[in-house]
């Protein structure tokens, strides 16, 4: 799947991306290694919408600039 860093650490994706699995890792663009470690922190697993945040650790995940914010219905 893909996903977005949104601030340091923090991933959004979509919800069916993560919803099986057991760890989760990211590769950020330009980057040759994996950042391990991460865990779902919203939604929870009975939620019905399909974004889910990730948390990581690590500080290589870090996130440069502003975010371009848009509209979720």
């Amino acid at each position: 799947g893909s996903g977005y860093v949104v601030s340091s650490g923090l991933v959004l994706t979509a919800r069916h991306v993560v919803a099986d699995a057991q760890a989760f890792r990211v590769m950020p663009l330009g980057a040759t290694e994996w950042i391990e470690g991460g865990e779902v922190v919203w939604p929870s697993s009975t939620g019905d919408e399909d974004i889910a945040l990730i948390r990581f650790a690590d500080t290589r995940l870090a996130r440069t600039g502003s975010v371009g914010w848009g509209r979720y219905s």
